[in-house]
């Protein structure tokens, strides 16, 4: 078995991150990258779109090519109109894990793991094989996590009982909230 993962019920858990740090580090880690990549995601698009405009359409004997103009700016606005959104949501997706995991909310660390499995099935549709195994894998980190603050056994720092499920008292026992 390889160091770093545990054995329950016939599931392999990760318990330490790629780096050797802990899950919730490496969650962390996850979650900054998918914010940085996003909006690296929106800026590229936006400079895509910005510079398509400025390209110089005609060959070298001064031959416009209008034709193909049209189709080349239908295809940026397509680009464009598309890949904003998704750089949108995928911010606001890692937004959403980074404030799971700053206040121990399990519920806010599915809502990351259900889009893990949605960019989980776009690799595969795209045939995409090292986005596969670093969602999967990342999926794997945030669902450890998950069910750490679910169990009550937070290994990241700073956390005390389980504050994903009740609030931790003064004595760290977990006082349950019917908000949770």
């Amino acid at each position: 078995m390889a160091q770093g993962f545990r054995v329950e019920e016939g599931n392999q858990r990760p318990t330490e991150c790629c780096c050797g740090c802990s899950i919730k580090t490496g969650c962390l880690i996850i979650g900054w990258l998918g914010v940085v990549g996003g909006l690296l995601g929106c800026a590229l698009y936006i400079a895509v779109l910005v510079l398509s405009q400025y390209v110089d359409r005609s060959d070298r004997f001064g031959n416009s090519f209008s034709q193909y103009e049209t189709k080349s700016n239908t295809f940026y606005m397509i680009l464009f109109a598309i890949g904003i959104p998704c750089s949108i949501i995928h911010v606001t997706v890692s937004s959403i894990l980074l404030y799971g995991i700053s206040k121990g909310l399990p519920k806010l660390l599915k809502i990351w793991i259900v889009y893990g499995y949605v960019n989980l099935g776009l690799s595969v549709l795209t045939l995409n094989c090292i986005g596969f195994a670093l969602v999967w894998y990342f999926i794997k980190i945030v669902s450890a996590h998950r069910d750490n603050l679910l169990e009550g056994t937070n290994t990241g720092v700073g956390t005390v009982g389980n504050p994903g499920y009740g609030i931790p008292s003064y004595d760290n026992k977990v006082v349950h909230n019917s908000r949770f």
